[in-house]
């Protein structure tokens, strides 16, 4: 039961340490620069693909967490 929600873990554990660079970078005014600079708004463009493909494969992570976690426990989850 120790390691059923160990890539879970893990994504969770990456995304607090990129979170944390990004609200670094948010209060030195960098974003706000570029996103000041940018004429043509592909930045925010680029930044709302990163984020829809952020949440497609958060879905995907704990998707596949919950399918490890029923082959490490086919008693308790059925078969899988």
């Amino acid at each position: 039961m120790r390691r059923a929600f160990l890539l879970l873990f893990r994504f969770i554990i990456l995304n607090i340490a990129a979170l944390a660079v990004l609200a670094f970078v948010w209060m030195e005014g960098w974003i706000h620069i570029l996103i000041e600079q940018d004429v043509t708004r592909i930045t925010t463009i680029i930044s709302a693909l990163f984020f829809l493909g952020w949440v497609f494969c958060a879905y995907k992570v704990i998707r596949c967490s919950s399918q490890l976690n029923a082959v490490l426990e086919p008693v308790k989850h059925g078969p899988s």
